[in-house]
């Protein structure tokens, strides 16, 4: 039974992740072709140059290139700085490049108990500090990103996260209280959000039902 059991909660997965990858694609597709569709626009607002004006602009260019030349050979003296440039000349050779000290890195550390955000994929358990503006930050968007949406992320050019590569139907932003109570084994917790119907509401998305089914399952089974 349990391996059979198994087996469902498998294929339901595998047929979650397919379909949302599509769709991702289907977005990332839209959005690249809209990309494109801008750049032929603005290539064909911008005004077209004349040979004539781009070969006059190459050799007044040439002639000034040639002059300048001319200047520096036939002058010695060096160039004046002004005194900003002296002072910072003046610093740069009193500083020995050993001596100088790199500021150390400074990183925020937060306590466990701070960290009530649970990654929405089954078998994670990846938990971070929670975003209160959307319900989702940047970190959490770029972890989906490069651990449990690689292809997509790694087709994508946005180099962060963005809605093309983590569709907002992959985030589950409402589901934290209860990723979080079942990652944690609380029962009393998990009991009153199904009891409410904040677990599992009337409202809820199909994708979002079978994320948090999902998720509960592999909790249940592991």
């Amino acid at each position: 039974i349990e391996a059979k059991i198994d087996m469902q909660v498998q294929s339901k997965r595998q047929k979650i992740e397919t379909k949302i990858e599509a769709q991702a694609q289907q977005v990332h597709d839209a959005l690249q072709a809209q990309i494109a569709l801008r750049r032929q626009q603005a290539f064909a607002k911008a005004p077209t140059r004349s040979k004539t004006q781009s070969r006059t602009k190459m050799q007044a260019h040439g002639r000034a290139k040639a002059k300048a030349k001319a200047s520096r050979a036939t002058s010695s003296a060096p160039p004046s700085h002004t005194a900003l440039q002296r002072v910072q000349l003046r610093r740069k050779r009193q500083t020995d490049p050993k001596e100088r000290v790199r500021a150390p890195f400074k990183r925020t550390k937060y306590p466990e108990e701070q960290k009530t955000w649970v990654c929405p994929y089954p078998g994670c358990g990846h938990r971070m500090s929670p975003c209160s503006f959307n319900g989702f930050s940047p970190g959490q968007v770029f972890h989906v990103a490069n651990h449990h949406r690689r292809s997509a992320f790694g087709a994508c050019s946005c180099g962060h996260g963005c809605p093309a590569c983590v569709p907002h139907l992959m985030r589950d932003a409402t589901g934290n209280k209860f990723r979080l109570a079942v990652a944690e084994a609380n029962g009393t917790q998990l009991g009153q959000l199904l009891q409410s119907g904040e677990g599992f509401p009337e409202d809820l998305s199909k994708t979002h039902l079978s994320m948090r089914e999902a998720f509960l399952n592999h909790a249940v089974t592991n």
